[in-house]
C-alpha cells in the first residue's frame, strides 16, 4: 500500500513539475512577445518621424522657392536681393540635395501612410487625445540659441515692411520668437538678434516673451552677460511668416548648442487644451510622460527631442516623468492645470537626478 502511495506521490510530483515548466515557458514566451512588440512599435515610430522630417524638409524647400520667386518678380527690394539672394540660393540647393538623397534611400521600401492632423487619437484616458501635428523647423546651421530676460527692440521692428506695392504691415505677418536658457551649468548670458540686444542677463530657466521678427534669415548670438566678443552661440535661422519659435540654448556649458523648436499653436479642438513635451536635459536617459497610474502618454523622449501634441480636456492632471519603459519616477507634476484653448509646452530641464519642469504657454 505504501509503495502505491509513494508511486502516486511521485507521479503527482512529476505532473506538477511539468505544469511549472510549462508555466515558466509560457511566461518566457509572453515576455519575448512583449519585447518584440515593443521593438516593432519603436521601429514604426522611427519611420513616422523619418516621414515627418522629409515632409518638413519639403516645406522648407517650398518656402525658399517662394522667396526666390518673390525676388525674381521684384516683390523684394533690390538691396535685399543682393544681400540675401546668394544665401537663399545656397540653402535651396542644399535642401533639394538632402531631400533627393533621403527619398532615394527610401525608394522601394514601401509607403507609410500618416493620418491627417487632428484625426488620430490615443485613448489614454477620457479627454486626452494625441494628434499628429505639422512641426516644420526653420532652416538653420548646426546651432540656434538660448533665452530670455529683459527684451529690447529686435531687428526688423520699426522698419518698413518688405513686400510689393500696396502691401501693408498687417498683410506681412511677422515671425514670433522667444528665447530659453536651458544649459544647467551655464552662466548668465545676453542674447543678440542681428547685432541688437534682445535679452540681458538671462539665467538658467529664463524664458523671454515672444518677440516679433521680420520673416527671413536672422543672426542669433549668445554671449556671456556683459560681453560682446567670443559668442557662445553664433548661428542664423530662417524664420517663416506667421510662425512661432522657441530658440533654446541647451547642453552643458562646455558644449552648449542651440535647439530651434516650432510652437504650433493652431490645430487644437475648440474648448480643449494642448501640450507638447521637449526634453532639454543633456545627460538624462530617455524619458516617458505618464499618468500617476503609470500609463504612458508620451514615450521615450531623448535629449533635444520634442513630442507630438496632446489635446487635453480643461482641468488639473496628476502627471509624472519616468525613465523610459521603467517605473522609476524622476519628476512629479501633481495637479498640472490646463485651461481651455491654451497650448502649452513642458520643457524638461536640469541634469539627471535633478530634473526640473518648465511648464509655459505658447502664447
Amino acid at each position: 500500500m505504501s509503495e502505491r502511495l509513494a508511486a502516486a506521490y511521485e507521479q503527482v510530483a512529476l505532473e506538477v513539475e511539468k505544469l511549472v515548466s510549462l508555466f515558466q515557458e509560457s511566461q518566457e514566451n509572453q515576455h519575448q512577445f512583449m519585447k518584440e512588440a515593443y521593438r516593432l512599435l519603436q521601429a514604426q515610430a522611427r519611420e513616422v518621424e523619418d516621414l515627418r522630417d522629409r515632409v518638413q524638409l519639403s516645406e522648407r524647400v517650398l518656402g525658399q522657392v517662394e522667396e526666390i520667386l518673390a525676388h525674381v518678380r521684384g516683390e523684394q527690394p533690390a538691396d535685399t536681393l543682393l544681400n540675401e539672394g546668394e544665401a537663399v540660393g545656397i540653402d535651396l540647393i542644399e535642401s533639394v540635395s538632402k531631400l533627393a538623397q533621403e527619398l532615394e534611400a527610401e525608394a522601394g521600401e514601401g509607403e507609410l501612410e500618416q493620418e491627417p492632423a487632428g484625426e488620430r487619437e490615443s485613448h489614454v484616458f477620457p479627454g486626452l487625445h494625441q494628434a499628429l501635428e505639422s512641426q516644420a523647423l526653420p532652416s538653420q546651421t548646426d546651432e540656434s540659441p538660448g533665452e530670455a530676460g529683459r527684451p529690447q527692440q529686435p531687428s526688423g521692428q520699426g522698419q518698413k515692411p518688405q513686400g510689393g506695392p500696396g502691401q501693408t504691415q498687417g498683410q506681412m505677418k511677422t515671425a514670433q520668437v522667444r528665447f530659453l536658457h536651458a544649459s544647467p551649468d551655464g552662466p548668465h548670458v545676453d542674447i543678440y538678434v542681428d547685432g541688437r540686444k534682445a535679452a540681458s542677463d538671462v539665467e538658467f530657466e529664463g524664458i523671454s516673451p515672444y518677440l516679433p521678427l521680420s520673416p527671413g534669415r536672422h543672426r542669433i548670438q549668445v554671449f556671456l552677460a556683459g560681453q560682446k566678443v567670443g559668442a557662445l552661440i553664433d548661428t542664423t535661422s530662417q524664420l517663416l511668416p506667421g510662425r512661432h519659435y522657441t530658440v533654446a540654448a541647451a547642453g552643458f556649458f562646455r558644449e552648449i548648442r542651440p535647439v530651434v523648436i516650432e510652437d504650433v499653436r493652431s490645430g487644437g479642438r475648440p474648448g480643449f487644451a494642448r501640450m507638447k513635451v521637449v526634453n532639454l536635459s543633456p545627460n538624462s536617459p530617455a524619458l516617458d510622460l505618464t499618468l500617476k497610474s503609470g500609463r504612458i502618454l508620451i514615450g521615450h523622449l531623448t535629449f533635444k527631442e520634442k513630442s507630438q501634441y496632446l489635446q487635453v480636456t480643461p482641468g488639473s492632471r496628476d502627471l509624472q516623468v519616468r525613465l523610459a519603459g521603467k517605473k522609476d519616477i524622476v519628476l512629479d507634476l501633481p495637479r498640472t492645470k490646463f485651461d481651455a484653448d491654451i497650448t502649452y509646452t513642458l520643457f524638461i530641464v536640469g541634469q539627471s537626478g535633478r530634473l526640473e519642469p518648465l511648464f509655459v504657454p505658447e502664447a
